[in-house]
């Protein structure tokens, strides 16, 4: 789903590690509408640099409100070369009307969804709403990191492939994307399937992703995860592939460590590995 020398805590908190101590820093559940009026319900919901509190203006005072205080935030957009305005509404019930400039906008906040971790900008966020503190049972179980995911690959050309151990080359065993204004990172061990599509109205291409729920998630892949790269083994060697040259993507189960390569045509008789599809 931190201020600035916690982030290693909070990352061995997150879902499925089991080795941290709960809390470590102030995790939040909240409620969050982005400036393109797609709203989440987050957990473990932190500002990810810097102390727990917003930074601002009073009229000509600066002004630091702890996060502790504050039960709702909504956010205007700046006037053309002016500042960004926060109506900030206390505990007790009173409203403080503060501005801010660009260096509390750039600020990262980052909490969990049921479908992975979303990270937003102060300045993309219209409303934040905070609904309590963060209990472990709250945190949604994504399990432990897998050792990749067997897989059945389309590619933009239609060749299809079966691939073991497949995962992201660097980072996070994620697929990245945008939903709204925020960053999203969605583990693909939850993944069921995937399917990526162009859309000449918007920039980057569409993606829609199945989840092992049932749920489905629309999103986008800017051009920067367009070039995240994913790879596998195939039964003929090694595979590697950018996100954005992926059609679809069937994920059958996680890969069992140190398994042999096993055909996974046998898994449901369909196609093997490189096989070309009749188009």
């Amino acid at each position: 789903m931190r201020v600035a020398c916690t982030l290693l805590l909070v990352a061995a908190m997150a879902p499925g590690n089991e080795e941290s101590d709960f809390p470590r820093v102030p995790l939040r559940n909240v409620e969050l509408v982005d400036n393109e009026g797609i709203r989440t319900r987050l957990v473990g919901f932190y500002r990810v640099s810097g102390e727990d509190l917003f930074r601002g203006f009073l009229g000509a005072g600066d002004i630091q409100v702890p996060y502790e205080r504050i039960v709702e935030v909504r956010v205007k957009p700046a006037e053309p070369g002016g500042r960004m305005r926060a109506l900030i509404t206390l505990r007790s019930g009173n409203v403080v009307d503060a501005t801010f400039d660009e260096r509390e906008g750039e600020q990262l906040l980052s909490g969990y969804a049921a479908f992975g971790r979303v990270t937003v900008f102060f300045r993309d966020i219209r409303q934040l709403r905070i609904l309590g503190h963060t209990a472990r049972e709250d945190l949604p179980d994504f399990g432990p990191p897998a050792e990749g995911m067997d897989v059945r690959l389309t590619d933009r050309d239609g060749m299809t492939t079966e691939l073991i151990g497949f995962r992201r080359s660097v980072g996070e065993d994620v697929i990245p994307g945008t939903r709204g204004s925020a960053s999203i990172s969605i583990p693909l061990r939850i993944v069921k399937r995937l399917d990526i599509t162009g859309d000449a109205a918007s920039p980057g291409l569409r993606a829609v992703a199945t989840l092992r729920d049932g749920a489905s998630l629309e999103f986008r892949l800017p051009t920067h995860v367009e070039e995240t790269a994913y790879r596998g083994e195939a039964e003929f060697g090694t595979y590697r592939i950018r996100l954005g040259k992926v059609r679809s993507l069937v994920v059958h189960r996680e890969t069992p460590v140190l398994r042999e390569f096993e055909p996974l045509d046998a898994v449901d008789g369909e196609a093997g590995a490189g096989e070309q599809p009749e188009r």
